[in-house]
C-alpha cells in the first residue's frame, strides 16, 4: 500500500471493514480509544488516503452515509471532522440496517439501545458469525431479525447457524433474501420451511433483482399491485418488463398513504422519479397516461413538477392531456412555470397547452412566472399568447406581483410588453404602489419611466409616497419626490406622507420630505401635526429639524394641546427646552385650563417642572375647576414636584372649587411626606373644605395613622367638627372603623379629643 503503484481503496470496502463484514479482531473497547489517527481508524492505511481518498464528498453525496463513520471511534469522528463533510448522528436502526455491531455495541454502552435483540441482528446482518455466537454464549436475546437480516446480507452460513440454535424467522426472512438479490439463501429457506407472502415479491422488485422475482412466481409465491409499484419506483426497466409479462396490471394504484388512500400508478411513480425507460415500457404495456391520483394530479403533472422534461414528451406523445388540471386547477403547465424549467415549459405549450388557464384563484402560468423571477420562461408564455395584463381572483396582475416581489428584470419584461402599469388591486394597490411598500428602488424607478401614475392612492388614500414614507425606504422616497410626487397628499384620516415619517421616527424621510416643500403645519382630522406627533414620540431631531424650517410650535390639536403640553405629558424634556427656545408659550392651556406645568406635575415629571419653572411657567395657574399643578402633585404624592413648587412660590393653600387645599387632598391619599413639606412651607393645618371637614378630620376617616400623628403635632384642631357634628375622634370610633383605627383613637385622646 505504499509503494508509487498503489491502489486507492473504495470507500465501500472502508465502510465494509468498519462494519464488520470484513474479518477482523475482536477491539476492546480500551483498544478504540487508543486509536488517535485517521490511519488508525484504517489499520495499514496511510492517513493521506483515508482522508484525501476515502472521506471525499463525491463518495458521500447523502450526509446520512457519513452517520457509520464517526460511531467507529474517536479518530474515525476526528477524521470526518478534518473533511469538513456534514454528518448526521447515526440511529439504532440504520446502524442495524448497516449491519454496524461497533455502533449498536456503543449505544448499548452508552444506556441507548432499547432492543438488546439489535445487536445480534447487527451481526447477522454484517455476516459476523463469531461475533454471533459470543453473544449468544454471552445471553444475547434474538428473535427475527436475526434470521432476515442474515437473509438480507446473504449470509447464508449465519442464518443457518441461527436456525439449527433455535432462532426464529417469519415472513420477513424470505422478503429480505429476495430485496438483496441472495436467490442462494431464499432458496434454502423455502427448503427448510420458511414462510413467505407477497413481500418476498415486493423484496425482488425494489431491489431490482429479475431471477429472484422470477424464481420465486414460478415457485408459486404471491403477488400484489406493490411489486410493479416499487419496481417503478426504483427504476428497474427490466423487472418492470417481467412484472407486465407475468400478467401484472399497469394500472393498479398502490395506496402509498393508507390514510389518505392517494392510489399512485406504476406510471405516476417512474414520471415522478424521471425513470424514462420505465415510463416507456408501462405506456406500451397500456398504462392509462392521465389516470390521476387523488387530489388529480397526473404522470405529466408530477413529470412537469420534477422538472423531468424527457419523460414529459414521452408522456405527451402518448397522448397526455396537457391541460388536465389538479382539484385546485393546478395544471402541468403551471408547475413547470414555477420551477422554472423552460424545455418543459416550451414542451407542454407545443402540445398545445393553455397559456391563460388559471387555477381556482386566478393565478395563470405567467403570474406565477412573475412571482416567482422566472424572466425565461415568462418571455416563452408571452411569445405563445399569455395575457400579461390577466389578473387573479383579488385583482393582482403579473405585473403587480412581480413589482411587490422586487423583480426589476421581470418587471421590465412584462413592461415592454404592454403590461398596465396602472392596473390596480381590488384595494387600488397599484404596482408602483406595492414596489415603494418593499423598498424596490430599481423597479420604483421602471415603473415611473413607463408613465405609472406616482399619485394613485389605495382605497384608504395611502399613495406610494406615503407607503415608502411608512415603511423607511428613502431612496424611494426620493425617486418619487423627483417624479412628481404629492408630498402633501393626505390619507383617509388626514396623514400626510411628512406626517407617518416624523410619527415613525424616520429623520432622514422627514428632512427630504421638508426640502422638497411638503407643508409641515398641515394637520390630521383632529388637528394633529407633525411636530406635534414627533414631540409626543420623543424624537428630538425630528423636532429639531421641524422647527428649523419654521414649524409653528403654538399650533395646538382640536382640544387645545400644544406640542409643549405633550412634550411635558411624556417626561421628553430636551424637546420641551427646543420648543420654549423657539417661542412656544408655556402657560398656553388646553380646552379644560390645565397647562404644560399641570399636566408634567401630575405626571411626576420632576425635572420637565423645574424646566418649566425656570422658563417662567405661572405655579398658581389653575385648572377650569381652580385645580393648581400643585394640588395635583400632592393627590398623586409626587413629593419632589410638591416641593419644587413649593420653593417657586406656589401658593400651598390656595383651594380648589370645593374648598379643598393641596393640604387637604394629601392628607386624604395619605401621602405624609406631601403633608410634612407643605406644613413646613406654611400650609394651614385647620383650613377646611366646604363639608367643613378638615386635613384632620379627612386623615382620621381614612385611618392614616402617619398623617394624623404629624398634623396634631402642628396644632391641628383635634375637635374642629365638620357641618354635620362629627368630629375626628366621633369619625374613628363609628361601628365601621372601631378597632382599624385604635392608634389614631388613641392619638387624638392623648391630644385632647372630647
Amino acid at each position: 500500500m505504499h509503494n508509487d503503484a498503489h491502489t486507492t481503496p473504495s470507500a465501500m470496502d472502508a465502510l465494509k471493514w468498519m462494519c464488520g463484514i470484513f474479518t477482523r479482531p475482536r477491539l476492546t473497547a480500551a483498544i478504540v480509544v487508543r486509536r488517535s489517527s485517521p490511519q488508525e481508524a484504517f489499520p495499514g492505511l496511510p492517513d493521506h488516503l483515508v482522508v484525501t481518498h476515502i472521506l471525499r464528498s463525491e463518495h458521500f453525496d447523502d450526509p446520512a452515509d457519513l452517520a457509520r463513520l464517526p460511531v467507529v471511534s474517536r479518530a474515525m469522528r476526528d477524521a470526518v471532522a478534518e473533511t469538513g463533510l456534514p454528518f448526521e448522528e447515526i440511529d439504532e436502526d440504520r446502524a442495524v440496517r448497516l449491519g454496524c455491531l461497533s455502533a449498536v455495541r456503543r449505544m448499548q454502552r452508552g444506556g441507548r439501545l432499547s432492543c438488546q435483540e439489535y445487536l445480534c441482528a447487527a451481526a447477522a446482518r454484517s455476516g459476523q458469525l463469531e461475533e454471533l455466537k459470543v453473544l449468544r454464549a454471552d445471553g444475547c436475546p434474538w428473535d427475527t431479525s436475526t434470521c432476515w437480516s442474515a437473509a438480507r446480507g446473504g449470509h447464508l452460513e449465519v442464518l443457518q447457524w441461527a436456525r439449527e440454535n433455535g432462532c426464529p424467522w417469519d415472513e420477513e426472512t424470505c422478503a429480505d433474501a429476495a430485496y438483496g438479490g441472495h436467490l442462494e439463501v431464499l432458496q434454502w429457506a423455502r427448503e427448510n420451511g420458511a414462510p413467505w407472502d407477497a413481500r418476498t415479491c415486493r423484496g425482488a422488485a425494489e431491489g431490482g433483482h429479475f431471477e429472484v422475482l422470477q424464481w420465486a412466481r414460478a415457485d408459486g409465491c404471491p403477488w400484489d399491485e406493490w411489486a410493479l409499484y416499487l419496481a417503478a419506483k426504483k427504476g428497474h426497466e427490466v423487472v418492470v418488463r417481467a412484472l407486465i409479462e407475468l400478467g401484472a396490471n399497469v394500472n393498479k394504484a398502490a395506496d402509498v398513504d393508507k390514510a389518505k388512500a392517494n392510489g399512485v400508478t406504476p406510471l405516476f411513480i417512474a414520471a415522478e422519479k424521471g425513470h424514462e425507460a420505465v415510463a416507456r415500457a408501462l405506456i406500451e404495456a397500456g398504462a392509462d397516461i392521465n389516470k390521476a391520483m387523488n387530489g388529480g394530479a397526473t404522470p405529466l403533472y408530477i413529470g412537469a413538477c420534477n422538472s423531468h422534461d424527457v419523460v414529459v414528451r414521452a408522456l405527451i406523445k402518448a397522448g397526455a392531456d396537457v391541460n388536465k388540471a389538479m382539484d385546485d386547477g393546478v395544471t402541468p403547465l403551471h408547475i413547470a412555470a414555477w420551477k422554472g424549467r423552460k424545455s418543459v415549459v416550451r414542451a407542454l405549450i407545443e402540445a398545445g397547452a393553455d397559456v391563460n388557464k388559471a387555477k381556482d384563484n386566478g393565478q395563470t402560468p405567467l403570474f406565477i412566472a412573475a412571482q416567482n423571477g422566472r424572466e425565461a420562461i415568462m418571455r416563452v408564455l408571452i411569445e405563445s399568447g399569455a395575457d400579461i395584463n390577466k389578473a387573479r381572483d383579488i385583482g393582482v396582475t403579473p405585473l403587480l406581483i412581480a413589482a411587490q416581489n422586487g423583480r426589476e428584470a421581470v418587471v421590465r419584461a412584462l413592461i415592454k410588453a404592454g403590461a398596465d402599469v396602472n392596473k390596480a388591486t381590488d384595494g387600488c394597490a397599484t404596482p408602483p404602489f406595492v414596489a415603494a411598500q418593499n423598498g424596490h428602488e430599481a423597479v420604483v424607478r421602471a415603473l415611473i419611466e413607463a408613465g405609472a401614475d406616482v399619485n394613485e392612492a389605495r382605497d384608504d388614500g395611502a399613495t406610494a409616497l406615503f407607503i415608502a414614507a411608512e415603511n423607511g425606504h428613502e431612496a424611494v422616497v426620493r425617486a418619487l419626490i423627483e417624479s412628481g410626487a404629492d408630498f402633501n397628499k393626505a390619507r383617509d384620516i388626514g396623514v400626510t406622507p411628512l406626517f407617518i415619517a416624523a410619527l415613525i421616527g424616520r429623520e432622514a424621510i422627514v428632512r427630504a420630505l421638508i426640502e422638497a416643500g411638503a407643508d409641515f403645519n398641515k394637520a390630521t382630522d383632529d388637528g394633529v401635526t407633525a411636530l406635534f406627533i414627533a414631540a409626543q414620540k420623543g424624537h428630538e431631531a425630528i423636532v429639531r429639524a421641524l422647527i428649523e424650517s419654521g414649524a409653528d410650535v403654538n399650533q395646538a390639536k382640536d382640544n387645545g394641546v400644544t406640542p409643549l403640553f405633550i412634550a411635558a405629558q411624556e417626561g421628553h424634556e430636551a424637546i420641551m427646552r427646543a420648543l420654549i427656545q423657539a417661542g412656544a408659550e408655556i402657560n398656553k392651556a388646553r380646552d379644560i385650563g390645565v397647562t404644560p406645568l399641570y399636566i408634567a406635575a401630575q405626571n411626576g415629571r420632576e425635572a420637565v417642572v423645574r424646566a418649566l419653572i425656570e422658563t417662567g411657567a405661572d405655579v398658581n395657574k389653575a385648572r377650569n375647576d381652580s385645580v393648581t399643578a400643585l394640588f395635583i402633585a400632592a393627590e398623586k404624592g409626587n413629593d419632589m414636584v410638591v416641593r419644587a413648587l413649593i420653593e417657586s412660590g406656589a401658593d400651598v393653600n390656595k383651594a380648589r372649587d370645593i374648598g379643598a387645599t393641596p393640604l387637604y387632598i394629601a392628607a386624604q391619599k395619605g401621602h405624609e411626606a406631601v403633608v410634612r413639606a407643605l406644613i413646613e412651607a406654611g400650609a394651614d393645618v385647620n383650613k377646611a373644605r366646604d363639608t367643613g371637614a378638615t386635613p384632620l378630620f379627612t386623615a382620621a376617616e381614612k385611618g392614616h395613622e402617619a398623617v394624623v400623628r404629624a398634623l396634631i403635632e402642628t396644632g391641628a384642631d383635634v375637635n374642629k367638627a365638620r357641618d354635620k357634628g362629627e368630629t375626628p375622634l366621633s369619625v374613628s370610633i363609628t361601628p365601621v372603623n372601631e378597632g382599624n383605627h385604635a392608634a389614631i383613637v388613641q392619638l387624638l385622646r392623648d391630644a385632647g379629643a372630647a
